[in-house]
């Protein structure tokens, strides 16, 4: 007996979303950001971002959010500070402290944030998060992460 309903299947998450796909550098970084730290987050809920020249961003400055996002707290898990951004803002960057998570056309971005912050999942990143007291995990534990996919169709329906 399967586990996942007939027709869907099991997929790691990072086959079906790009994870930190756009980054910024000081070569190619604009003038000023909106700028997003994890204590921007609270779950599924983004505050205001912090409007300042790049020249004077935090070194975690980094994750340049172009398209619609899922941004995901690697550091303490438990605190569920994960978003999704639908239609960003024009230079908007995520601290380094943030899994930025993109379509690649293969997957529903939503149906996708659904699943990654549902409890069951929030619960696993708990349990591998390392450090005592600042409790990580590293980007590619999402990339890693199985997920039960429908067809595309379907995600959009549950969605």
């Amino acid at each position: 007996m399967s586990d996942i309903p007939n027709g869907w299947q099991k997929v790691r998450l990072g086959n079906v979303c790009d994870i930190n796909k756009h980054t910024i550098s000081k070569n190619s970084a604009p003038l000023w950001i909106d700028y997003i730290d994890i204590s921007s987050i609270s779950t599924r809920q983004c505050g205001k971002p912090s409007r300042m020249m790049y020249s004077e961003s935090p070194s975690r400055a980094k994750r340049l959010i172009v398209e619609p996002s899922i941004i995901i707290s690697t550091v303490r898990p438990n605190l569920k500070q994960y978003a999704f951004i639908k239609e960003p803002t024009e230079n908007l960057v995520a601290s380094t402290g943030f899994s930025v998570l993109t379509s690649n056309g293969k997957a529903n971005l939503y149906y996708l944030y659904n699943i990654i912050t549902s409890k069951k999942y929030t619960k696993y990143l708990v349990g591998i998060a390392d450090g005592a007291v600042y409790p990580s995990f590293r980007p590619n534990v999402l990339a890693d992460l199985k997920i039960n996919l429908p067809s595309l169709e379907e995600q959009k329906r549950i969605a």
